[in-house]
């Protein structure tokens, strides 16, 4: 399920599917570069997704900040004792797949499906990984804001 509100200043991306870490990409003994199947069918079905909505994405091609949020279900093999020890450290994910390789994994969509035109605009970015044991599917929810020009020397840094 895909979710998408855009205003002037902000697009808001909802996503309810498997989240997915970018894999290094393999080599043939031909040298052609290539991506797992798995990585590629997960590409594609999301990219779909946001190629079908009614009405189409500006592309962005401006400076932008973007934050994201995964949110995992929390696995049915987990303990009693081990979702208490979730709830205690806040519902943080720490387990693999890792952060960067999950946020590189949706820049290539965002580019992929014509919403940014190169994941080179992106200023700042901010990313979190949590369990959520209210939901039954993973879900990533991307906003990208675009940066204001003020014409001013800005010095934020956090």
């Amino acid at each position: 399920m895909l979710i998408i509100n855009n205003t002037d200043n902000e697009l808001i991306i909802v996503i309810h599917n498997d989240i997915v870490a970018a894999p290094r990409p393999r080599v043939t003994r031909f040298g052609v570069t290539y991506y797992p199947k798995k990585y590629n069918d997960f590409r594609n079905s999301i990219i779909n997704s946001i190629n079908n909505i009614d009405k189409p994405l500006k592309l962005i091609n401006a400076p932008i900040n973007i934050d994201i949020k995964f949110e995992f279900k929390i696995p049915k093999s987990y303990t009693t004792n081990k979702r208490k020890e979730l709830e205690s450290i806040g519902f943080y994910h720490t387990n693999k797949p890792d952060i960067d390789n999950i946020i590189k994994s949706y820049l290539d969509i965002l580019v992929s499906s014509n919403i940014l035109s190169d994941d080179s605009i992106v200023s700042k970015i901010s990313a979190v990984k949590k369990y959520n044991p209210d939901i039954s599917k993973d879900i990533v929810t991307i906003i990208i804001t675009h940066i204001e020009s003020t014409g001013k020397n800005q010095n934020e840094y956090i």
